[in-house]
Order: structure tokens, then C-alpha cells, then sequence
């Protein structure tokens, strides 16, 4: 079982409660005394701070995270460690993730086509600085309390001129197909996986269904393109066009930015109704462990 630091102390944040935990990591929204306001806390297990290997891959997270000054990449308030313990500070976000959000909803075409161009400016700031997020998912995506979107979570991410990794990255229901199927995570999977995101946020459900690296290779090479217009008919054709297109398993035929695809979803989205929101159908999705409202844990 985790351990659950609520009630104590680092670096001058007073932790109050876990709001996400991970493998690596845990998450508490925390009280910054000094200037009065709340903070999430990200902090390494305490099995995993004695580990020079695993500190080095948190405190990478927190320098490429810090690199990145964009209006929507959550920002990173501060980064240390404190007793041995090492922690990232960002800012508290109280809309929660985007995984939350969607669990057994529809979001309305305006508000999924905003958080898209939202998420796709930073997604093409990080390209250009030469960094693969290779995680975007709709939990690495937090809302603020105007339901503004933010992307976090950099702790897979890859940098320009980082050797080629061995296993796949990322989560299996946004992955690639080149990826899955042995290839190098370069900018074009981040388009992919944001292809997958709105996919949820328009259905209500993931655009392949994979638990695992067998089957996420199995349905890279047998199944199609997912059909926006087949699971939305009442939805212009056009986004289901540039759905199509971010989605496509050749990267070379994959829409070359995000933010091309974000307005290619924005002008054929001109006319949907914004009231035209359809109930989930009844189907298994990958549902939330809690409503995140701090940094995704590593």
C-alpha cells in the first residue's frame, strides 16, 4: 500500500490530502502558508527515494517540465527535495483531469474543439523545443476552475537526442501504432494520441480498446481507422475527416502538427449544436481511480 504523507510537511507546503497517486509518485494538493493559496505537491515514494536511478528520472521530469513556459502546460512552481524526499510543486487545478471530466460523458463539440486547440499550442511548443510528451491522455490534461486545459505529466517524456527506448511508452489505448510496433516515439505520436483524446471527449469512449501490449499490438495491425461519423452521425463529416486524419497508422499520412488538426476539428465543427450532446452508450471504458485535480503522478 502507498503511503499517505497527508497532514505533514515539505519544503514549507503543508501536504492535505493525496488527490492521485502512480507507480513512481504520489500527489497532494497542499497549502502554501506563506501566500495563502493551494499548490499540488507531487512526492517520489519513499521506497523509490533511496534510488539514485529513480531520483534521477523525477528530477529530469521536474528540468524538462520547468523548460517548457507556455499558457497551457501546467506550470511548475518549484522542485527540490527535502529530507531526502524529492518533490515537484505545480499549480493546483480544481476542474480536476479531463479523465474525470468525461467518465460517462459527452463533453459539448464547442468545449471538446477549445481543450483541443488548447492542448495542441502547447503540444507544438514542446515539439519545438525538441520534446515528446509520449503520454497525452485525457488524465495529463487538467482543468482550472473556467475549464481551461493544461498539459502535464512530462515524466516519459522524450528529448531530442535521448537514445531509443526498448519498451513501449505512454498507455496503451493512446499509443501509436508505430510505436507499438517497435518504432521511435517522434513527434507525430503526440498528434496520434490527441487524435484519441477527442475521440473520448466526442463518444464517450476510447478509440481502441487495449489492456495490453499483445492486444495493442493486435488491433494496430487488424483494426481500422475508428469512425467518428459512425459513432457521432449527428456530427458534420468533416470532423470525422480530421479525426480521421490525425488518427491515421502511417505517420507519414498522420495531420503533421497539432495545431493543423485543431483547426481542421474547429472549422468543420462551425453549426454543431452545442445542446446535440448524446448519452454514453452502454459500453466498458477505462474509467478513473479518482478525480485527479493536481499533476498526474509518475
Amino acid at each position: 500500500m502507498a503511503e499517505d504523507l497527508s497532514g505533514q510537511q515539505i519544503a514549507g507546503f503543508r501536504l492535505q490530502e493525496r488527490i492521485g497517486r502512480g507507480g513512481m509518485s504520489t500527489v497532494y494538493r497542499a497549502r502554501q502558508p506563506v501566500v495563502g493559496r493551494d499548490v499540488a505537491v507531487k512526492v517520489i515514494e519513499g521506497r523509490l527515494a533511496r534510488q539514485a536511478s529513480y531520483r534521477q528520472r523525477f528530477n529530469r521530469e521536474a528540468r524538462v517540465h520547468a523548460a517548457l513556459q507556455h499558457p497551457h502546460v501546467l506550470p511548475i512552481l518549484d522542485a527540490g527535495e527535502d529530507a531526502g524526499r524529492a518533490y515537484i510543486v505545480m499549480a493546483y487545478m480544481p476542474g480536476g483531469a479531463l479523465s474525470w471530466r468525461i467518465h460517462g460523458k459527452v463533453l459539448p463539440v464547442p468545449a471538446a474543439v477549445r481543450i483541443t486547440a488548447q492542448i495542441a499550442s502547447a503540444v507544438d511548443a514542446a515539439h519545438a523545443q525538441g520534446i515528446v510528451h509520449a503520454d497525452i491522455k485525457p488524465g495529463n490534461i487538467l482543468l482550472d476552475a473556467h475549464d481551461n486545459a493544461y498539459l502535464t505529466d512530462f515524466g516519459i517524456a522524450r528529448v531530442e537526442g535521448d537514445p531509443p527506448v526498448t519498451r513501449v511508452p505512454g498507455t496503451y489505448a493512446y499509443v501509436a501504432p508505430e510505436v507499438a510496433l517497435g518504432g521511435v516515439a517522434g513527434p507525430l505520436v503526440d498528434i496520434y494520441a490527441l487524435g484519441g483524446v477527442v475521440y473520448e471527449m466526442l463518444t464517450g469512449d476510447i478509440p481502441f480498446p487495449i489492456d495490453d501490449s499483445d492486444s495493442m499490438v493486435q488491433v494496430h495491425r487488424q483494426a481500422p481507422i475508428p469512425d467518428l461519423q459512425r459513432a457521432r452521425p449527428d456530427l458534420p463529416p468533416g470532423m470525422a475527416l480530421a479525426l480521421r486524419q490525425a488518427l491515421n497508422p502511417d505517420p507519414r499520412a498522420r495531420t503533421p502538427t497539432a495545431a493543423a488538426f485543431a483547426r481542421a476539428l474547429a472549422a468543420s465543427a462551425k453549426g454543431a449544436a452545442e445542446q446535440d450532446v448524446p448519452p454514453v452508450p452502454p459500453r466498458i471504458r477505462l474509467a478513473p481511480a479518482a478525480p485527479a485535480r493536481g499533476p498526474a503522478p509518475g
